[in-house]
């Protein structure tokens, strides 16, 4: 049986990329695994959006400026901003590692990382959404494709999710799983994919 022809990059609408724990590679193995969804990417970058599953610093998250483990917390972010070609769209959904490890400075360790994916992007098109440590939903909308992007760890977080400065548009289960249904109702939207990161197994179960 042959193959099935590859569409020409004209006949490409919308390529939607999912990756997750990119921030788990080791130093010498943070290229390879990200050089493949470059080129990928690459073919029709104003028609691709790259998500990262959540997980995108380990072990706990992007830790304040000058600590020891900052500059591996922003190289391994690094690897991936860059990974998002000129012209393609990146989005960064934020899992139980980034939330420090599920600990206690989780909050603020996500405002972090979005500072510094922020700082790394250079006006590129690349942000983590739901922003803010808010649960989300949060919506992209790309030609016909409507990408919904939830942040799980939200709701698992034995700690502060929420402070002065989070002013969310959603802040309970209620209201998030009522913006999500009409999102995912709504008649403008075409084909919808609902992202997350796949929650830890061992808090997973908890109401």
């Amino acid at each position: 049986m042959l193959p099935p022809a590859q569409p020409e990059p004209a006949e490409i609408e919308t390529s939607i990329f999912l990756i997750g724990d990119a921030g788990e590679q080791n130093p010498r193995d943070i290229g390879p695994p990200l050089e493949p969804l470059t080129a990928l990417a690459s073919v029709a970058p104003e028609r691709s959006v790259i998500v990262f599953l959540g997980d995108n610093v380990y072990p706990e998250g992007m830790p304040r400026e000058g600590a020891a483990e900052w500059a591996d917390a922003r190289r391994r972010l690094a690897a991936q901003v860059l990974a998002v070609p000129p012209g393609a769209r990146g989005v960064f959904l934020p899992g139980n590692h980034d939330w420090a490890d599920s600990k206690p400075f989780g909050l603020y360790a996500i405002r972090l990382e979005e500072e510094t994916i922020r700082s790394l992007a250079a006006g590129r098109d690349v942000r983590m959404l739901p922003g803010n440590g808010c649960p989300g939903p949060a919506t992209v909308d790309a030609g016909r494709l409507r990408l919904i992007l939830l942040d799980t760890q939200w709701w698992l977080h034995d700690f502060i999710v929420r402070d002065s400065a989070s002013n969310c548009p959603t802040g309970t289960v209620g209201t998030v799983t009522a913006e999500l249904r009409r999102q995912v109702k709504d008649p403008g939207a075409g084909r919808v994919v609902v992202a997350t990161e796949d929650p830890n197994p061992e808090v997973a179960g908890r109401g």
